[in-house]
């Protein structure tokens, strides 16, 4: 499944923004607020910048609870050995910088984002690893039994010696940004 939701602009069904403010915005104004936020963020104002914040939290109270029926579901037609991934592929600014969205820039607000696997294979449990997306490819390829070949980039992370050093000053991961001429 692919959620595109939080995602600007956020519009997030009313209900879900009634847990962060009284009166929901409509999706028009949600709209132009982010707008506003990437293209003159230093226009914003201290309560636009709430209202967006407010919008974000929605959206991500909105996903949670369709993540929630997905895996409700998904647990009623018992698929136990499921392996589900979550990840996300950036984060976004929230007047950090200056900025808001994701703008092509390396940022960690931007970089560093959550990656949660569980169900069979996996070990319960938190890992500070660093790790990049490009391994979950190898890593579902793993858990079904099927070992990676050339053509997938990136190793499992199920294996225990895919670090490179137990010293974490020495691990790293890399981004990537294609910056436009207005970049600053």
């Amino acid at each position: 499944l692919h959620y595109m939701d939080p995602h600007g602009p956020y519009q997030p069904p009313t209900e879900h923004q009634r847990a962060f403010r009284d009166d929901p915005v409509s999706p028009s104004e949600a709209k132009d607020l982010w707008r506003k936020s990437v293209e003159d963020p230093g226009a914003l104002t201290d309560p636009e910048q709430s209202t967006l914040i407010d919008l974000y939290d929605a959206e991500i109270r909105y996903t949670d609870e369709k993540l929630s029926a997905f895996l409700q579901e998904l647990e009623q037609r018992d698929h136990g050995e499921s392996l589900v991934v979550l990840a996300a592929d950036h984060g976004d600014l929230l007047g950090e910088h200056g900025r808001y969205g994701h703008p092509r820039l390396l940022f960690d607000e931007l970089v560093h984002v959550p990656l949660v696997l569980f169900g069979d294979p996996v070990t319960p449990g938190r890992d500070e690893r660093l790790v990049e997306n490009i391994d979950i490819a190898a890593t579902i390829l793993d858990a079904v039994g099927v070992k990676s070949s050339s053509w997938v980039v990136g190793e499992s992370l199920l294996e225990q010696e895919w670090c490179v050093s137990e010293d974490p000053s020495e691990r790293y991961a890399v981004s990537e940004a294609t910056r436009d001429a207005d970049d600053t």
